[in-house]
């Protein structure tokens, strides 16, 4: 098998076992990450093996898409793909920071806002913002805010099954506060108010949903997905670690979220 095939052949394997993100988001990976490695065989850095990869022959591909005029955020996005598989393929790894690769972007780079508690004030559909505050309230992905159904939900806390979960394990996320409460209250008002009785999916399909929520962020010019995540994880985290150490306050909200890894928490909660 020659380099090229064995550097496919490692890529395609590690995201065809990950179970995270949606099968388009792998699609686009794997079409991202064949890209990568035919510019490495072109600029002949290609490495025998992934973990063999090095900063030097990052730079160079930077380098070689600098020359063919790409922009800083498409660069950046190429490189963060790298980054995920990279760790996918070994969670040791160590892969240099888009500051040590000297892709800092500027401020009026980014075409979007990070949302904030007050984002609610801008959302106005009733079924987006439901969506978004299981996202926020719960730490619960858009998927699973959308496919979550009425018996998930108790007294005490939400539980999320596997057949819904985006990593495919059962996880419980504990209902503390009263905000929480009214978050869960508003879902059932819009569910009944649109005649359903148990879930979102009542309402319309999945993939429409979908795209009520994209249009209406889109139009609002606001980022989603793990970012509404990370709004739960930084106020969660203020909680917890009253009761506990840092150590076993991420361990615990690492486990609400059911993240394989504190990596990405541990940047949400510095």
């Amino acid at each position: 098998m020659s380099r090229k095939s064995n550097l496919i052949y490692a890529y395609t394997q590690a995201v065809k076992s990950s179970r995270k993100g949606s099968y388009v988001t792998r699609q686009a990976q794997l079409k991202t990450m064949r890209l990568i490695v035919d510019d490495l065989v072109l600029l002949r850095r290609a490495p025998h093996c992934w973990q063999e990869l090095s900063s030097d022959q990052i730079r160079k591909l930077i380098g070689y898409w600098e020359s063919k005029q790409l922009k800083t955020e498409t660069i950046a996005n190429k490189i963060s793909v790298l980054r995920k598989i990279c760790f996918l393929m070994d969670k040791a790894c160590t892969f240099p920071s888009n500051k040590t690769l000297g892709l800092q972007l500027r401020a009026s780079q980014r075409s979007s806002e990070k949302p904030s508690d007050a984002v609610f004030t801008k959302i106005e559909h009733s079924i987006t913002k439901s969506i978004v505050e299981f996202e926020v309230y719960f730490g619960l992905t858009k998927s699973e805010s959308i496919k979550l159904p009425g018996y998930s939900i108790t007294d005490a806390s939400i539980i999320i099954y596997r057949d819904i979960a985006y990593n495919h394990y059962d996880r419980i996320v504990p209902i503390t506060t009263q905000k929480q409460h009214d978050v869960i209250a508003k879902r059932m008002q819009v569910i009944k108010q649109y005649d359903a009785q148990d879930s979102l999916l009542q309402l319309a399909s999945f993939a429409k949903l979908s795209a009520l929520y994209r249009s209406e962020l889109a139009i609002l010019n606001i980022e989603g997905h793990s970012h509404f995540r990370e709004i739960y994880a930084k106020n969660r985290f203020v909680v917890l670690e009253k009761a506990n150490t840092k150590t076993e306050a991420i361990s615990i909200l690492q486990k609400e979220l059911g993240l394989s890894s504190d990596r990405l928490l541990k940047e949400w909660v510095k």
